[in-house]
C-alpha cells in the first residue's frame, strides 16, 4: 500500500509523528511527501486541531499549546518559588499586582 492509498487516520498518525520529530509541519510539504492533495492535508490538520492534538496555523501546524494552570495556582507557585530565592521579597506595586525585587549584581 502506498501513502496515496492511506486512510485519513493513518495519514493523521504520520502527521503527528512528523510533528513530534520536527516541531512543526507544513501543508505543502506534507502533501508532496504523502502524495495527497493539500486539501486532504488541511482537512487532516483541522481534525487533529479539533481533537486538541495540534495547533493549526497558516500553512501548517504546530504542537498543541501546553495547558496553563489557573491564575490562582500560577500565583501561588510564584509566591512559593520566590520565597526560595535569597534576597527577593514580594512588594505591592499597585492594588492588583506584586513585584519581586531581586538584587542585581553588575557583571564585569
Amino acid at each position: 500500500m502506498t501513502t496515496q492509498d492511506a486512510l485519513p487516520g493513518e495519514r493523521q498518525q504520520t502527521i503527528l509523528r512528523l510533528l513530534r520529530e520536527h516541531g512543526r509541519v507544513m501543508s505543502a510539504q506534507l502533501a508532496v511527501e504523502l502524495q495527497v492533495s493539500e486539501d486532504s492535508i488541511r482537512r487532516d490538520l483541522r481534525e487533529l486541531a479539533a481533537q486538541g492534538l495540534c495547533r493549526k496555523v497558516h500553512g501548517g501546524a504546530l504542537p498543541a499549546a501546553p495547558a496553563f494552570p489557573a491564575l490562582a495556582e500560577r500565583h501561588e507557585r510564584t509566591m512559593t518559588a520566590s520565597s526560595r530565592w535569597p534576597g527577593s521579597r514580594p512588594r505591592r506595586c499597585c492594588p492588583v499586582s506584586w513585584c519581586f525585587s531581586t538584587p542585581v549584581r553588575p557583571t564585569a
